[in-house]
């Protein structure tokens, strides 16, 4: 994995969101993240989100991987959000229930190819029992940082 994008990530802990939209939102308008943005990514995001949902049941826990073209971005970043309480998103694929995401990654990835690793990385990551048990567990940010850095090099 490129090292730019594991230097940027971000770790938002016990947020209250209303619905993915919303955590999107406040997200992309945070200190920790609008530098990393253009102003058109909320609108990029949202409407990817509408036409490919992320949400996924995962063998441990939900979660959601919301991401959107390039061009939207400054740099390179990965969001890691451990809402208070779970966040619905849409399920992706052919699922029909919805999913209660208790970790959202939202990522910023701005080179060819690097998407299709990272992805393969998180959900490598997210089939792992004791490594996503271990950052649910965690309250710390720049231990979860160390963490999710670990699991995506």
């Amino acid at each position: 994995m490129e090292q730019d994008i594991l230097d940027n990530l971000v770790v938002f802990l016990d947020g209250s969101y209303d619905s993915e939209f919303d955590l999107f939102k406040k997200i992309v308008e945070s200190d920790k993240v609008k530098h990393f943005v253009k102003d058109s990514y909320y609108e990029a995001i949202t409407a990817r989100e509408k036409e490919y949902p992320t949400g996924i049941c995962g063998p441990v826990i939900d979660f959601a991987i919301p991401h959107t073209d390039p061009e939207n971005l400054v740099n390179p970043f990965v969001a890691i959000i451990k809402p208070s309480a779970p966040v619905t998103f849409e399920p992706m694929g052919m699922a029909e229930e919805k999913v209660r995401a208790k970790l959202i990654l939202m990522l910023g990835v701005n080179k060819d190819g690097q998407q299709i690793e990272l992805l393969q990385k998180l959900m490598s990551f997210f089939s792992d029992e004791a490594e996503v048990t271990s950052v649910m567990n965690e309250t710390d940010e720049e231990a979860i940082k160390a963490k999710m850095k670990a699991a995506l090099s």
